[in-house]
């Protein structure tokens, strides 16, 4: 008998399958992330666990222990640096930092934290800007892996020349080491700025607000996901911001043709600093 479905309508049905088990099994949703991302990231596990095609993977994630761990470690992407883009927390710190100060108490959401890195910039930049005292972060993210990465204060990977430029360039004012100490060959955030992060598990694709913040940045993370996610994340991010306050993304993301996004106007040309009405 000729197959009903085509070779790519079976790699889609295959997906479908899967994004379903995933949502059904443990309630996490991804079917409105990019479909060409999600397959390119669930290859890793192919190779890793010796399946030739998704469906496959199924099984695994039903009756696999943490399998489905895996599943969200390789689908969402864990990968940051510190000072990534130097000239947003440049301007973040030129242009809404003097608008922080005018608060006795500020709260920042910072979702997809992934392993930390951006939580310690910006740690790092209140800190000189003598703002850290009256602020608490929340930080988010769907992994709990890179949750508990996060949390830890450790560099992944240590402290480089590029993360030293980067600082200089996004207005640091003294040595990236000094916030830092060393031990058993790893770089940790020192414990005064970490106390000032709540790190919790939270999932733009289903879950509501839960702060009300000055600034929410959700960084290279929207462009994973469909229009459809994209409208729920920036809708999501509006009820969690007060009147004036300010959303940052991604440098090579935008809200331009985000309905949801009717609130915000650009503070910059190229910076990718939104302020609510």
């Amino acid at each position: 008998m000729n197959k009903l479905l085509n070779e790519d309508e079976i790699k889609k049905l295959e997906l479908k399958l899967f994004l379903d088990a995933l949502y059904k099994i443990y309630g996490i949703n991804f079917k409105n992330n990019s479909k060409a991302s999600v397959s390119r990231r669930l290859n890793n596990l192919l190779i890793k666990y010796h399946k030739k095609t998704i469906s496959e993977l199924i099984p695994l994630l039903m009756f696999t222990p943490n399998f489905h761990e895996e599943v969200i470690q390789n689908i969402t992407v864990q990968c940051s640096s510190l000072f990534r883009d130097p000239l947003f927390f440049l301007k973040l710190k030129k242009k809404v930092f003097p608008y922080l100060k005018t608060f006795s108490h500020v709260d920042i959401w910072i979702a997809g934290c992934a392993n930390g890195e951006e939580v310690y910039s910006l740690l790092i930049l209140l800190k000189e800007a003598n703002l850290l005292e009256k602020t608490r972060i929340y930080a988010t993210d769907i992994s709990k892996v890179a949750l508990l990465n996060a949390s830890s204060g450790v560099l992944q990977y240590g402290v480089n020349k590029e993360d030293i430029d980067n600082y200089n360039k996004s207005g640091g004012k003294y040595s990236l080491s000094d916030y830092f100490v060393v031990a058993y060959e790893k770089f940790k955030l020192k414990d005064e700025l970490l106390s000032h992060v709540v790190f919790e598990e939270h999932n733009l694709a289903q879950d509501g607000p839960f702060v009300s913040a000055q600034l929410v940045l959700c960084r290279n993370v929207m462009i994973y996901f469909d229009k459809e996610l994209q409208e729920r994340v920036v809708e999501l991010i509006d009820s969690s911001l007060i009147p004036k306050g300010y959303f940052g993304i991604g440098m090579q993301e935008s809200l331009d043709f985000i309905r949801s996004a009717k609130n915000f106007h650009q503070i910059k040309n190229k910076i990718s600093i939104y302020k609510k009405e």
